[in-house]
């Protein structure tokens, strides 16, 4: 097979040359869009919908001063921090989320929350862990503490939840199957210090 150096055909005038080659590209352009780029012709997937957001939380339900402690750092009413949630593995639809509710800025909350879903996320009812005074505790259910830190949350493999809040002390309470109501909170360690908000 021989090959020519020597072009097919010369154009006599160098800018007729240029306008069809622009033409020529143009109309290859055109061609690939009007076909759809050249690939295959199958149906474009619509985009993903997005996820759906639902509150879990509102504004702060915890009093003023319910504490009973003198302030000492700045306190952020309604800032929710911590957050951590718990997938049932018996039941997919029941959802399990604790956070510090009123965080201070020098450690701790003034309480621990708890929202909990039977539908999947969809709705939620808060709930209160007697972990602090601001959220019920005392010295007779072992919530005797003016702040809390520190939440858990996980279910047992019979599927029942059970939140926590670590500290010089750990306690815990544990929810019923049927997420009805939760039990007095129960201390792990009987050692308390001092400083009851550590973080």
């Amino acid at each position: 097979m021989r090959i020519s150096t020597m072009p097919l055909s010369t154009p006599r005038n160098r800018s007729a040359g240029q306008t069809t080659g622009f033409a020529a590209m143009i109309a290859c352009v055109l061609l690939l869009v009007g076909c759809g780029g050249g690939g295959n012709n199958a149906a474009v997937p619509p985009p993903p919908v997005g996820d759906p957001q639902f509150r879990v939380s509102g504004t702060s339900p915890l009093a003023a001063g319910c504490d009973g402690a003198p302030a000492f750092g700045t306190l952020y009413v309604n800032a929710e921090v911590e957050p951590m949630v718990a997938l049932n593995p018996r039941n997919a639809n029941h959802v399990v989320g604790v956070w510090q509710q009123d965080r201070w800025s020098t450690g701790g909350a003034r309480g621990l929350l708890t929202g909990v879903s039977l539908d999947g996320g969809r709705t939620w009812t808060q709930h209160m862990a007697a972990f602090s005074h601001c959220t019920g505790g005392s010295a007779a259910n072992g919530g005797d503490y003016s702040r809390a830190s520190d939440p858990w949350v996980t279910f047992a493999p019979m599927g029942r939840s059970i939140r926590a809040r670590f500290r010089s002390t750990a306690t815990y309470s544990r929810r019923g199957r049927r997420a009805r109501s939760w039990s007095v909170a129960r201390p792990t360690a009987a050692r308390r210090e001092q400083s009851d908000y550590g973080d």
